[in-house]
């Protein structure tokens, strides 16, 4: 069995700048705030963040030409990370009891 933590905060940070270079943020958008929020994401979590948040632009304005914080903020509220707390505990004791 090999577990893989979900992504520390400088990580996070990183994916999400990996998964927004092509895009033109506003400068209201704070990565290190969004990492911030997103504990428990995993990185294919962050990347359908990053892109719901420039569909959420888009819905909006089919012409958008930025993705803001509001957008990253109502992308973050409509997704869910799989991984709980509870989850997190479970497989680092299960680690620590089979090394």
């Amino acid at each position: 069995v090999l577990y893989v933590p979900p992504p520390d905060m400088e990580a996070r940070v990183e994916i999400l700048q990996v998964h927004t270079r092509h895009m033109k943020l506003d400068k209201d958008v704070d990565l290190e705030q969004i990492a911030a929020e997103t504990d428990l994401f995993t990185g294919a979590e962050l990347a359908g963040l990053c892109r719901e948040a420039g569909m959420v632009a888009l819905r909006e304005d089919l012409s958008a030409s930025m993705v803001s914080n509001r957008h990253f903020q109502i992308a973050r509220n409509s997704l869910t990370p799989l991984l709980t707390k509870d989850d997190l505990e479970k497989y680092s004791s299960f680690m620590r009891n089979h090394q």
